[in-house]
């Protein structure tokens, strides 16, 4: 075989292997089907206000593990029933997908063998079937009603190609896989995406001081090791901060420190504390152990069991007795921040934790990743252990305007009191008047002058009177509802 013969049979053998790898290469396709495709997949559910509970199974291939969420109403409340029912903000997100899903209608018939299940990634996220190893796993939809009866069911697989807005989905138990128009940016497993993340919900206008207390447990001791408090108060009027008390723990004792002349406080990091306290947000939540009353320095009392103690400590808190009272302590210090509005937030700072629940490794996470688009912004997750307590003496009482005296409203009274006494000794009798007619009609018109003058002088005297009582019951009642 010459050369070229040579050439010519790489190339053909070339040409055969590519083609012998397209041939067997799976592709997603369309099924030509004389089968009549449903008006839509779930009949039964056409009003998506009868959604009483979603739960959403995602299978993450990467660890092998299925990770199960879900919200429901419990005594007329959304909640999360997978973390000790913690309030759901979910009601809107809830009702998006559920809209989504109403009168859902399938636009093609891509496969009806059971065989194709993986091909286009609608095998059932179900724990008592899947095998290790198993791929093309979907995502599992279950929408119930208040009666718990099933409203709808779906396996939600891989997006269309070159068509985002289709999706292959398939009903649990039947083998048919349709493409759906759907968008699932909604249906997350994470918790913080189905609560009110804001953590304080903080106003940093409103906040009028922190202090800063910085400590350590030694834990084998069980004891406090105190290092230092500083308290500081924000003026709004100047918008500067005062350094009220610093002391440092030293020889058993805590000793005053004060700052020296060339010394001043860091304006932009105190500012920036105020920012990073209302930017705090929740990414996962535990609930504290039963018996730990909400503010150990007022009851003094612990009633919790070894579990409930050894929960804590994994977390970086510690429930140790100062003098007559137990206290709770926490790794990393704590901080207080005290509001206009009478309110005290601790802030008790734990050990660092993983980065909330783990991520699902599914084609939207990874895309936003690939694109940039988390929203995640970084940081340290740590758990914090938060108490919030009120302070009436915090809030800025109302300064009230005095009512003016009864003497000044009344003034006018005695002047034509004294008039009409006059008028009464004048007109004793009758001779007396047909004597005097000419004084009396003088001294009678005069009264009538000044009882007008005086009944004018009142009535702006009443009205003021008025418009103060106003003013100061307006400022009270807003201070009552602080």
């Amino acid at each position: 075989m010459n050369e070229n013969a040579k050439t010519i049979f790489f190339v053909a053998v070339a040409v055969v292997v590519s083609l012998g790898v397209w041939i067997s290469r799976p592709r997603l396709r369309v099924l030509t089907s004389d089968k009549a495709l449903p008006a839509v997949l779930f009949a039964g559910f056409d009003d998506p206000l009868s959604a009483a509970s979603l739960e959403i199974v995602q299978f993450n291939e990467s660890t092998a593990t299925l990770r199960p969420f879900k919200v429901a109403q419990v005594d007329d409340k959304w909640s999360i029933p997978s973390h000790e029912n913690y309030p759901a903000d979910a009601e809107n997100q809830l009702a998006e997908v559920a809209a989504g899903l109403v009168g859902l209608e399938p636009l093609d018939m891509a496969s009806d063998s059971p065989g194709d299940h993986e091909l286009y990634g609608v095998v059932d996220p179900d724990p008592q079937k899947l095998k290790p190893g198993d791929t093309g796993v979907g995502t599992r939809v279950e929408i119930r009603s208040q009666a718990d009866e099933v409203l709808l069911s779906l396996v939600i697989g891989k997006e269309v190609p070159d068509r985002s807005e289709l999706r292959y989905v398939r009903v649990p138990g039947r083998d048919p896989v349709y493409t759906v128009k759907l968008k699932n940016d909604k249906l997350s497993t994470k918790f913080e995406d189905w609560i009110e993340k804001d953590l304080l919900k903080l106003n940093t206008m409103d906040v009028k001081g922190v202090e800063i207390y910085d400590y350590s447990v030694d834990v084998l001791a069980g004891r406090q090791v105190p290092r230092n408090r500083m308290t500081l108060q924000y003026n709004d009027s100047d918008s500067k901060w005062n350094l009220t008390e610093a002391k440092v723990f030293r020889d058993g004792d805590w000793v005053a420190e004060e700052m020296a002349e060339d010394e001043e406080l860091d304006t932009s990091k105190l500012n920036s504390l105020k920012w990073e306290l209302d930017d705090l947000k929740i990414v996962d939540v535990a609930r504290k152990p039963e018996g730990l009353s909400e503010n150990l320095r007022d009851t003094g009392q612990v009633k919790t069991d070894a579990e409930g103690f050894q929960s804590l400590m994994d977390r970086g808190f510690y429930i140790v007795r100062l003098q007559d009272h137990f206290e709770l302590l926490s790794s990393e210090g704590e901080i207080s921040v005290s509001t206009k509005d009478g309110v005290r937030y601790v802030l008790r700072f734990g050990q660092m934790a993983g980065g909330g629940e783990e991520e699902a490794d599914t084609e939207e996470e990874k895309k936003e990743e690939e694109e940039g688009e988390k929203s995640d912004e970084g940081g340290v997750n740590r758990y914090l252990f938060v108490m919030a307590e009120f302070n009436p003496e915090a809030i800025v009482k109302p300064e009230l305007e005095p009512l003016p005296g009864k003497e000044e409203t009344a003034g006018g009274e005695g002047s034509a009191g004294e008039v009409s006494e006059a008028k009464a000794s004048d007109a004793g009798t009758s001779e007396e008047k047909q004597a005097e007619g000419e004084k009396e009609t003088s001294e009678d018109a005069a009264s009538k002058d000044a009882a007008a003058d005086s009944k004018e002088e009142k009535s702006d005297a009443e009205k003021e009177r008025e418009r103060i009582a106003k003013e100061n019951k307006r400022k009270q009642e807003e201070y009552d509802e602080k």
